[in-house]
């Protein structure tokens, strides 16, 4: 069996080359699925995907929680001198 003796700097190289690897890895990956999205275009509106004339709003309102509403004052915290 061979022993190795660990240094703080044979530690930090070591730990570099495992952080190129992934990124080198990540970049590949990345780049795969990149390349699979050629005939994605980006769209700022969803005209495209709404089929005319099937929404239409006919009455718009506002539905709240509680009818309701009651407003209090909220009590000042006492100063001491």
């Amino acid at each position: 069996m061979i022993l190795v003796e660990w240094t703080v700097g044979s530690i930090i190289v070591i730990i570099v080359i495992a952080i190129v690897i992934g990124l080198i890895a990540a970049a590949i990956t990345v780049g795969k699925n990149k390349s699979a999205l050629i005939s994605v275009q980006r769209k700022n509106e969803a005209d495209i995907y709404a089929k005319t004339d099937t929404f239409k709003v006919d009455q718009s309102s506002d539905v709240f929680m509680y009818k309701k509403l009651e407003k209090q004052a909220k009590p000042k915290p006492q100063q001491s001198e």
